[in-house]
């Protein structure tokens, strides 16, 4: 893993990937023109991650 992402906090790492995702899927720039869709997207991101996580420790 790289060495920036590794200091990141699990919410930083979420924001990143979204914005990652974003950008390759409708192009450079879109997540930040689209605060609300960024949000959302966040939002599934993170309850994806708790739905796995949960599923993991049952």
């Amino acid at each position: 893993m790289n060495p920036e992402i590794a200091k990141l906090s699990p919410a930083q790492k979420l924001m990143k990937q979204a914005i990652h995702e974003i950008d390759d899927y409708f192009g450079e720039g879109v997540a930040f023109k689209n605060i609300d869709f960024l949000g959302s997207y966040i939002q599934t991101l993170a309850l994806l991650e708790l739905k796995e996580t949960l599923r993991n420790k049952l």
